[in-house]
């Protein structure tokens, strides 16, 4: 049951982790944007734009789901945030024309397969302003077995063993299993190489078996960019 008190613990967390993504930022990147504006991509209800209001000019809000938008924009209004803007994205991110100071994308990469997920980090890091910086999350290792991991891949993609297991475990029925993708972070980095990015720092966190990196990385003024060389499987 969601409770009034379990609400604020939960939006206190988004306020915790901005404080601590900035904290990151201005410690290892030098001239850190905090004017412009900041995009969230996969914001859901709102957890991150709501801090990030509080630090940038204007913010935009990212997610595919009309009903999570709807929700963010609720709770933004309920708290008289007015500099927040959302929008609904394919993986072109064909809707959003500008450019931004910060971008962020945390625990949102993983629910996505990696090849859309690749197209989708490329985008945003096209949409970087010269001197801004990106903030991309995502696992790039899990400890798990082989089995566990065959099984992971076909309950996804056959519903009679996902419910199968649901039953098992004790869930309801028809409970969506959620994908956990793992990226090889090797390709991450090469692709803010071929935008001319150089400067990065890398956190890894380590979450009940999930290898997990945390990438930011800065723009330089004047990149030079080999963007469209990366779609290849190699």
């Amino acid at each position: 049951m969601i409770t009034s008190d379990s609400k604020a613990a939960f939006f206190q967390t988004g306020e915790n982790h901005i404080k601590k993504v900035l904290t990151i930022m201005r410690r290892h990147f030098d001239k850190v944007p905090n004017q412009g504006t900041a995009l969230d991509y996969g914001c859901g209800v709102g957890r991150l734009v709501i801090p990030l209001a509080s630090h940038f000019a204007n913010v935009v809000g990212v997610d595919v789901s009309p009903s999570m938008i709807a929700e963010a924009k609720n709770n933004c209004s309920i708290r008289g945030i007015n500099n927040v803007v959302f929008i609904t994205s394919d993986d072109n991110l064909s809707n959003i024309k500008d450019t931004f100071v910060f971008i962020n994308s945390f625990i949102v990469m993983q629910h996505i397969p990696v090849i859309r997920g690749l197209i989708i980090i490329n985008q945003l890091i096209d949409r970087l302003q010269p001197g801004g910086v990106i903030a991309l999350h995502f696992p790039f290792m899990r400890e798990a077995s082989r089995l566990r991991k065959v099984v992971n891949y076909v309950r996804v993609r056959f519903n009679p063993l996902n419910t199968l297991v649901n039953l098992v475990q004790g869930k309801l029925w028809n409970e969506q299993f959620i994908q956990m993708n793992s990226y090889d972070i090797k390709r991450i980095l090469k692709l803010l190489s071929m935008h001319g990015i150089t400067d990065v720092f890398i956190e890894i966190i380590d979450y009940d078996g999930y290898m997990q990196a945390y990438v930011f990385a800065q723009k330089p003024l004047h990149p030079f960019s080999t963007k469209n060389e990366f779609i290849s499987e190699t």
